[in-house]
């Protein structure tokens, strides 16, 4: 009942008693008038029961004075009184059972004659007056923005707590993206290891073909170019490069979702939990469709986007033709060898004219012996050299190719996947904003109206 009557009332009297001065609840009580700014006189009542010690009831006076000070903000008048003593004068005299001279004993013993004065002078003084009427609505006005500064600062509060609710989805954003670029780095290994093999292979059939002993063996029909050796070297090649990508993209996929799936749960546990402590119903977290990610990894179905992929990761390494270049090549240093063979047996200067002089030197052939020995040992040796210099040369063109171009589809795929994660916490994300935008406006608003409301006091 009394907090109902704080807001419309221009002066306060605040009654405590000397037995227990300022007791919890009372202080509790002033704390809710010092919220409405309204102004204030302490009357410390029973101060007859001190018997006339001046002392007891100054250090009383003091420590009410000093309390009221503490949570008000300012010093209010006290006053300390006798109220029974009042009361029994002001009676006495009425029903004229007191004289003249005990009423003035008695109130003069009361004390109650300052505070009388102090209220009527108060209330009565125009220009106190008006100063009192004015100050009440600036208390009211005080007490709504204390309300709303409260307000804006446990809202900053709740709204730190979102924000960094907000960084740790980041960071587990980060983690989640470095985590997918080592299994990328990982998958992109393994497609090294795929076309090396390829490499490899290759190498070791050209060498092969090109080593004495097999030109000796096969002299004639490497001397007519049989298809022989595009067989050994398509043996050597038959490496279905598209099913291993397959594999490996299958693979990504499947390990993109299982981390995805991971990183969804932990993140979206969080954002949960703060939306239900906010009470924020209408914002619905959506698991991210990564569908689209995983379709131009995923191999099944030959859709179009399957088949413009394949073509990219492929157009750098086509084995058909590759495997033509490359017999083309072996073959042809295969049967240079087999003619300088048969140009040694035969007397060995006519190498010379098949070989451009400056290739074998003139007296290596002037004793078949010596001829035949480096035409079927030091000379495929030289061209199997080369043979792998132009090998090592090509892989690299279209070992690069194919592993850029995977890595370009991989990280397509990876990029979509964050980006789906990022979006599907979007909607809390803006509204974290939007709240965090909401609260420092009002913090904006109430200390510039605070300001205001100072300047008004001062002038009053």
């Amino acid at each position: 009942l009394t907090k109902g009557f704080i807001p419309q009332s221009d002066l306060i009297i605040f009654v405590t008693s000397a037995e227990r001065p300022i007791t919890e609840t009372e202080g509790k009580l002033l704390e809710y008038i010092q919220q409405w700014g309204k102004k204030v006189v302490v009357v410390l009542n029973k101060v007859d029961l001190f018997n006339g010690d001046e002392e007891s009831i100054r250090k009383v006076k003091d420590f009410v004075s000093e309390n009221a000070e503490k949570i008000l903000g300012v010093k209010p008048p006290v006053y300390a009184v006798a109220g029974r003593l009042a009361l029994d004068a002001k009676l006495g005299m009425q029903s004229g059972e007191m004289d003249q001279g005990t009423y003035d004993s008695t109130w003069q013993q009361s004390k109650f004659s300052d505070l009388e004065n102090y209220i009527v002078n108060t209330l009565t003084n125009k220009k106190e007056a008006a100063k009192m009427k004015l100050e009440s609505p600036l208390g009211v006005a005080e007490r709504f923005l204390n309300n709303y500064k409260e307000a804006s600062e446990l809202g900053a509060e709740i709204t730190e707590e979102d924000q960094a609710v907000i960084e740790s989805i980041k960071e587990s954003l980060v983690a989640y993206d470095a985590e997918v670029e080592k299994e990328l780095q990982s998958q992109l290994d393994r497609l090294d290891e795929v076309l090396n093999r390829i490499q490899r292979r290759t190498r070791q059939t050209a060498a092969k073909v090109l080593s004495g002993s097999y030109i000796a063996q096969n002299l004639v029909g490497v001397l007519t170019k049989s298809k022989s050796i595009e067989g050994e070297l398509e043996m050597a090649m038959d490496v279905d490069l598209a099913a291993e990508l397959d594999q490996l993209s299958n693979d990504f996929a499947r390990i993109l979702q299982e981390k995805q799936n991971s990183q969804w749960n932990l993140c979206s546990a969080l954002v949960n939990q703060r939306l239900q402590s906010r009470k924020w119903k209408q914002i619905k977290l959506t698991k991210p469709d990564l569908s689209k990610a995983f379709k131009a990894l995923s191999r099944g179905q030959d859709s179009e986007e399957e088949k413009v992929t394949r073509a990219m990761l492929l157009k750098q390494y086509d084995p058909a033709i590759e495997r033509a270049l490359v017999a083309e090549s072996v073959i042809q240093k295969a049967y240079d060898a087999a003619v300088a063979t048969v140009a040694v047996g035969s007397g060995g200067f006519v190498a010379l004219e098949v070989f451009n002089a400056g290739l074998l030197d003139t007296l290596a052939f002037l004793t078949t012996g010596g001829g035949l020995a480096f035409s079927l040992g030091v000379y495929p040796s030289m061209l199997n050299d080369e043979i792998e210099a132009d090998l090592e040369k090509r892989g690299a063109v279209w070992k690069t190719g194919v592993r850029e171009n995977l890595s370009e589809v991989f990280r397509k795929a990876a990029s979509q996947s964050m980006l789906e994660m990022e979006q599907a916490f979007a909607p809390f994300v803006d509204a974290v904003a939007v709240e965090a935008d909401k609260w420092a406006d009002v913090k904006v608003r109430v200390e510039d109206s605070t300001s205001q409301l100072n300047v008004l006091r001062r002038m009053l």
